[in-house]
Formats: C-alpha cells, structure tokens, sequence
C-alpha cells in the first residue's frame, strides 16, 4: 500500500513567484511519481482573489484549501497549517513556501533521502546554508546534521507530534519571546544547542523556523535525533520581497502573466536578482550536474 503524505504550502500575496514555484513543482511530479501526496494550500487572511485563481486554474494535483477569513497569522499560518497536515499525513509533511523553485529531482531526492532515514531523524533539508548550491562533486551526498532550512524541508511526524506541536500555540503567535524562552530553558547550556547563554543568542531567530530550530536541538539533546542536509541544493529561494524580505515588487505591467515572464527571466541570475532585492546577495542557481544524477544518495561518514 503506498503511503500518503502532505505537501503544505502556505500563500500570501506574491502570486508571480507562485505561479512560479507551482510551474516547478509540476515539472518536478511528473519526474517522478513514486509517492503520493495531498496538498494542503494555507491561504493567508487578506490574499487577494488572485492567489485563489492561480490555485484553482493552475494547480493540477488534489488539493484542499484552508483559507484564513477573520485574521493575519503570520507566522502562525505555517504553524496551524502544519497541525492540520499532520492530521492527514502518515509519515511526514512537506513545507513548499510560495517563494522557492524545485528542482525537477527534488521528489526524487526526497524519496531517496527518505529511505536512508529511521525514527531518529527529525528533518530532511532540500538545502545546505553552508554549501548553498556550490558542490558540484556532492549530488549523490547527504549528510547528518542538526540545521533547519525551512523552505521546501520535509517535517517527521514523531518529531513534529512530540516536540513542535505544544509550542504552536496562541501563546506563541502573540508573544514568541515567551515560548522561545521555555525552550531555550529545557535545552539549557547544553553544547548541542545553538541557542545558549554562553553564545548570548537566546532571543535571535524567533520566528517559526528558529522555534523548530531549537527543537531539532532539543530532540538530539533528548533522543540523539538528527537533521539530514544535502551537498547540493534541491530548491532555490526567489523570495526578493516579503515578511523577511525588505524590497517591493515594482514591474509596472499590468498583464499578469507577462510579470511572471519578467520575472521568469531575472529568478535564475544571482546578480540580477540582488539587483533588484538591493538589500540581500544570497540568491543562487542549481548545479547542472543534478540534471544527471542518477538517482543514489550515498551518507557522508
């Protein structure tokens, strides 16, 4: 019996890089259709009626609808909208925002990645901070680590039922420092922690994916659980403007899919994307070498 799982992907007001990002995400399903999935669209109270249309006229896969109508979650949308995935899902979540591309093995890789897994890991990242693209000898590698890319990164159940859920709450959503602090004192000062007094970072990086952060760091303090992380990227961030991102968008043509072509054509250029951010330089491209991987993810020892 092939299990399903869910694909959550909360949306705002930036239906260019949506259109874009669902584009990919077909490209990357017909590549490879070893699972199935659910999608989940968390839409923000205040999208416009845009947003809904793109869904319904473009998106080819079954799908349900959340739509937010009496107030902003922020943050909160990702956080409810995971607990609701979690309802459906059987093993795992995947969180696809509204501002990254996939690559067309991202669905394959997951699978791959997947497999390599046991009940310890919390994690899968699409996406390596450290190495953000560049590894061009490290398609077929995966690694144990203990970060969080947020962006496109597969969510385990356990870990999320156990050590994410009891935090996603009211209390959170209107006062973080709070909750972020209640975590901060169950992992303590512990040198597996990334948020600790000694490095004098307690209240850095309190949005949603610094609280999960911090519990991937209390799930290996607690049960030595682990992040995975790939060598080189299966998803890439346009997300020029936006609630961490401080640019507008500012195509004057009024045609909307002649924007998502203007854009199409500046997403895949770093330069050209820091030059209209302005304000961030970490815009990247994929590796040409996934477009021959053959498939194999090998753990770095």
């Amino acid at each position: 019996m092939i299990k399903r799982n869910v694909i959550l992907r909360p949306v705002f007001n930036r239906p260019e890089m949506f259109y874009l990002s669902i584009e990919s995400e077909i490209e990357a399903r017909k590549y490879f259709t070893g699972c199935e999935y659910l999608t989940i669209f968390c839409v923000e109270y205040g999208a416009s009626q845009l947003i809904l249309d793109i869904i319904k006229d473009f998106y080819p896969f079954n799908n349900i609808i959340h739509q937010r109508l009496f107030r902003h979650h922020g943050w909160g949308n990702i956080l409810e909208g995971l607990k609701s995935a979690f309802v459906d899902t059987d093993e795992y979540v995947l969180n696809l925002e509204d501002d990254c591309l996939l690559h067309k093995t991202y669905f394959k890789y997951i699978h791959e990645a997947h497999k390599l897994t046991d009940d310890k890991c919390s994690v899968i990242n699409s996406s390596n901070r450290s190495t953000p693209g560049r590894d061009k000898h490290g398609v077929n590698r995966i690694s144990k680590t203990w970060l969080f890319e947020a962006t496109c990164c597969l969510i385990n159940k356990y870990f999320f039922k156990k050590y994410v859920e009891s935090y996603a709450t009211n209390e959170y959503y209107t006062n973080r420092a709070s909750v972020i602090n209640k975590i901060n004192l169950r992992n303590g000062d512990d040198k597996r922690s990334k948020y600790r007094p000694s490095r004098n970072n307690l209240l850095t990086h309190i949005g949603w994916d610094g609280l999960v952060n911090r519990l991937i760091d209390t799930s290996n303090i607690e049960e030595s659980m682990y992040a995975l992380s790939p060598s080189s990227d299966r998803r890439l961030h346009i997300g020029f403007y936006g609630q961490n991102r401080r640019s507008n968008f500012t195509f004057t043509e009024q045609d909307f899919l002649k924007r998502v072509n203007i854009l199409r054509t500046i997403i895949k250029d770093p330069q050209k994307m820091g030059k209209i951010d302005g304000h961030h330089f970490d815009y990247d491209v994929f590796v040409s070498e996934l477009d021959n991987w053959d498939g194999n993810l090998l753990m770095a020892v």
